[in-house]
């Protein structure tokens, strides 16, 4: 599957690259955005509401680091390296789908996972066992494909999505290799289809890099799509533009301008830039100091924060928001239970995390 699937097709992508999918800036809208100079930002002052979801614990639900968070009108999904994880919105426990093995449905790791609420469907990708599973919301294992990458799965628009990073591919430079981002399409079947290249680095051969597990960099808002992936090499530019993925071409949307001139030097690191209805979100690190940066894109009011805003609501501390509802503004933020203790009334503090979701103002 792998020598007859993935090699011509990132051959034809190649191709498809030096044949000229070169992108127009004129009229590119750019935001300054001061990196150096966080302030204490209350979460009152961007949110009109928050409310939580206490994730119910049982004897076989504890869950470990949290990779990946989903929700349908009925469900929040969630996985940890182990297992994915069911619960009402309640959070009340419903299921765990954790089949541990090689046979048909079963899996060792979570490497991504996302959800088609209108096919009623989990697919998750196992890149330790290199394959795509599909299961219903009753947790039945439907299918499964040989898949042997690492990547993000999205639903967007009723169609499934893997964003995946092939390494080390030919160049034309002596001692040079390309490493190509590409976003490609999979059919009901879980067949392979069209691409589009997201991402192109030219470096040293050998070199190789990747995000952090869970991070997502498409954003889905009003049956548009957008991507941002990020560059962890050791380019001294920053890659900085907001694209919108249009009829399988990529069209500058926004430029953040952080005033890097290097990166390197400045100990720079853009992790994801993420964009719903009327906000941006941009997470990275300032000679490793975690910040965040969001943007109110009709007034262009600007919050740098380092670490996360203040929940004022609950009294939580830091809030690192994440989107929930793209389209209605909503961003989640996870606490764990032990933090809790003697801020919210009878939390088991050696129980499951806390889901606050905050919905931001106008």
């Amino acid at each position: 599957m792998y020598k007859n699937t993935i090699l011509p097709l990132l051959a034809a992508l190649l191709f498809l690259w030096s044949c000229g999918n070169e992108v127009e800036q004129t009229g590119l809208e750019v935001i300054k955005v001061d990196v150096k100079n966080a302030e204490e930002v209350f979460l009152s002052d961007i949110a009109s509401d928050v409310k939580y979801i206490p994730l119910e614990t049982t004897d076989d639900n504890l869950i470990g680091f949290i990779r990946e968070v989903e929700h349908s009108n009925d469900f929040v999904f969630i996985s940890d390296y182990n297992s994915l994880y069911q619960f009402s919105l309640d959070g009340s426990f419903v299921r765990k789908i954790s089949r541990k093995g090689e046979g048909p449905g079963e899996f060792l790791a979570v490497n991504s996972f996302t959800i088609d609420e209108q096919k009623g469907h989990i697919y998750l990708l196992a890149g330790l066992n290199g394959k795509l599973l599909c299961y219903d919301f009753e947790g039945k294992f439907l299918s499964e494909v040989k898949l042997p990458v690492l990547g993000t799965l999205n639903v967007i628009n009723g169609q499934l999505v893997l964003l995946q990073t092939a390494y080390s591919l030919p160049s034309n430079k002596e001692g040079m290799r390309n490493n190509i981002t590409y976003k490609i399409t999979l059919s009901d079947n879980l067949k392979l289809g069209d691409s589009t290249i997201v991402s192109k680095v030219l470096v040293k051969a050998g070199t190789g890099a990747a995000m952090p597990a869970g991070m997502s960099f498409i954003s889905a808002v009003n049956n548009n799509e957008y991507v941002y992936y990020p560059s962890p090499y050791e380019e001294t530019f920053v890659r900085d533009t907001l694209y919108q993925i249009k009829e399988g071409r990529l069209i500058p949307d926004v430029k953040m301008d952080f005033g890097i001139n290097d990166k390197t030097s400045s100990g720079f690191l853009l992790l994801n830039i993420l964009r719903t209805n009327e906000y941006l979100i941009s997470t990275y690190s300032l000679r490793r100091n975690s910040r965040l940066t969001l943007i109110h894109l009709p007034t262009l009011n600007s919050y740098t924060v380092e670490g996360g805003f203040q929940d004022d609501f609950f009294g939580t501390g830091e809030a690192k928001l994440v989107p929930w509802n793209s389209s209605k503004d909503e961003f989640y933020f996870i606490k764990d239970a032990y933090d809790l203790e003697g801020v919210i009334d009878e939390v088991n503090v050696d129980g499951n995390p806390y889901i606050f979701i905050a919905s931001l103002k106008e």
